[in-house]
């Protein structure tokens, strides 16, 4: 049985993949609406998406290297972000 913290990461694996199917839907929905689809990069879509369908049916919350696995590949880099300047404090 997996633990609590175990089920959080299993959780974040499973929302990045969501994710990352979610993106694949919408490029093979523009692909397809192209006035000429290209057929070759359809299909390479389509098997992606079942791919990463297939990966978070068979993710398991107990197998911690394949959880942070997914994390790792498919989180976004953090982005820097801008730090407000407040006027006055450099003086």
């Amino acid at each position: 049985m997996a633990t609590y913290e175990q089920g959080l990461l299993y959780e974040a694996a499973c929302e990045l993949l969501n994710g990352a199917i979610g993106t694949l839907s919408t490029q093979i929905s523009q692909a397809e609406q192209a006035p000429v689809p290209d057929a070759a990069s359809l299909e390479v879509l389509k098997r992606e998406q079942f791919r990463l369908g297939v990966l978070r049916q068979d993710l398991d919350a107990g197998d911690d290297a394949a959880v942070n696995a997914v994390i790792q590949q498919y989180r976004k880099p953090p982005q820097a972000a801008e730090v407000p300047r407040i006027h006055g404090a450099d003086s």
